[in-house]
């Protein structure tokens, strides 16, 4: 079994995100407070605010696992929200990094079905891609990869 799974801190959304949510309550708390807001008016305007970062960490949070014979991709915030397939039934593997500030994603693509949805893998560290390639080939699985110096 090997997992492909980097800390919280070292995703794209990790620390630059806390520490701008951070300055962001800073300003809304002291420019409620010079407008005359109540609290309740401040709680809802940081609710509103933080809601849209947060849903977007939800489609970005994915790792892979690997067993003998199942690849998983797993989001972390929600773990019920996983794709579980089997290394017979893949026909092939798409690994993308575009590199620069964009997020790696890995799509799968079965013979049984219709749509491949792109997992975003910002929990996979980009050193790891080139292991985790090794590691489908070996298995006998088409990967095609762009941006990921594998061999």
């Amino acid at each position: 079994m090997k997992i492909f799974r980097c800390s919280f801190w070292k995703t794209a959304f990790g620390l630059p995100v806390v520490i701008g949510l951070f300055f962001l309550t800073l300003l809304v708390v002291s420019s409620g407070i010079v407008e005359g807001l109540s609290y309740l008016e401040m709680v809802k305007i940081l609710f509103i605010v933080y809601s849209f970062p947060f849903c977007m960490v939800l489609f970005l949070e994915f790792y892979v696992i690997l067993l003998d014979d199942v690849l998983f991709v797993k989001n972390t915030i929600f773990p019920f929200w996983k794709k579980k397939v089997y290394f017979k039934d893949i026909t092939r593997v798409n690994i993308v990094d575009h590199g620069g500030n964009s997020i790696p994603y890995i799509q799968i693509i079965t013979s049984k079905a219709k749509l491949a949805w792109r997992y975003y893998l910002d929990r996979v560290s980009r050193k790891d891609l080139p292991e985790l390639v090794a590691f489908l080939r070996e298995k006998d699985i088409d990967v095609r990869t762009k941006g990921i110096d594998a061999f």
